[in-house]
């Protein structure tokens, strides 16, 4: 299916280029994305802004659950070279175990689930500003090492995002939980690990095993570590991180563009004339009907109960989101997903 041509043709092009260049700096810091908890902060590393709008990293690093920082970036040279390929790179903070009243060590996913749930809130941030940081909503994909990535794989896994992949990094042990979620999606995840056997905490028969899970349930993947780790090593003059990034492409349709959306058939409540030929194009039809409605009163007014949008049948429904949110998720995916 059609995607951008291969990004490690710029492997020997970035590699000749960072011995004489200081580590980029994010274009933004400590951007809040959510008030739910003191750490709900990220970094972004932003293409140029002229560009077409950029596939999107989201990096969540490591720290069993209970420390690390958004500056703690493993393969760090192979990410933050990615905005100079057009793609932006997003680092998060989240809330340690502590903070969601849990004790460490983390026991089971369901412990980690208001970590999870706070680390959604990312997702949704991005897509909400969407439009002013340039990004391409239909091309968000996550990675992390160690608790990092077992945050990614969930986000794919196990909530529906919209996410298009994973680089697994440092798959932690105990976390074997994680492999039985890969029949739920098929999302592509890529695993690399190089800590020997004998290291604590991330055995590489972890990753060599949830690969193997993978590709039993029909998961694209791939697997490369170092040489005390025993995996298969990147090949010469290449890149994990743009390997992966050519997997997750491979695999994932491209998304609509604009002349393709259409509010016909949606509704809205309140909006009698929503949907309906007015003179407008269906994007501002849809900008300029929600902008309205979304203005029209306080937040707790406001309802998309008894509202539909077409291929989106949960919409208006009763699903844990307050309504506001519920709105912005669904459409971010409508209008991607031309469904």
């Amino acid at each position: 299916m059609p995607h951008r041509p291969l990004i490690v043709i710029a492997v020997a092009l970035l590699a000749s280029q960072a011995s004489a260049q200081e580590s980029p700096l994010p274009d933004l810091v400590d951007v809040r994305y959510s008030d739910s908890y003191d750490r709900c902060l990220l970094d972004i590393w932003l293409p140029p802004q002229d560009g077409p709008p950029a596939q999107t990293v989201i990096y969540f690093h490591g720290g069993a659950f209970v420390a690390g920082s958004k500056e703690n970036i493993k393969l760090e040279e192979e990410f933050k070279a990615l905005p100079a390929l057009g793609i932006a790179l997003v680092s998060c903070e989240y809330p340690f175990l502590p903070d969601v009243g849990a004790s460490p060590p983390a026991t089971d996913l369901e412990q980690l689930q208001p970590i999870f749930d706070a680390c959604a809130e990312v997702v949704f941030f991005l897509h909400a500003n969407s439009v002013q940081y340039n990004l391409d909503t239909s091309r968000f994909l996550t990675a992390g090492s160690s608790a990092g990535s077992v945050i990614s794989q969930v986000l794919n896994y196990n909530m529906d995002l919209g996410l298009t992949g994973t680089l697994t990094i440092q798959y932690p042990n105990d976390a074997q939980e994680i492999t039985a979620l890969y029949d739920a999606g098929d999302q592509p995840n890529a695993f690399y690990t190089i800590s020997a056997p004998d290291t604590d905490g991330h055995h590489p028969d972890n990753a060599r095993d949830a690969n193997e899970v993978c590709r039993n349930v029909g998961v694209p993947t791939i697997l490369y570590g170092s040489e005390q780790s025993g995996l298969p090593l990147v090949p010469e003059g290449q890149q994990f991180v743009l390997l992966a990034l050519d997997l997750i492409n491979e695999n994932t349709p491209r998304g609509c563009s604009p002349a393709d959306i259409t509010t016909t058939g949606a509704t809205i409540v309140g909006q009698a004339g929503y949907g309906e030929p007015d003179g407008l194009s269906d994007l501002d039809d849809l900008g300029y009907y929600l902008t309205d409605w979304i203005a029209g009163g306080a937040e707790s007014d406001r309802t998309t109960a008894g509202a539909t949008i077409p291929g989106q049948p949960d919409f208006g429904l009763p699903d844990g989101m307050v309504d506001i949110d519920d709105l912005g998720y669904f459409l971010s995916f409508w209008l991607v997903g031309c469904a």
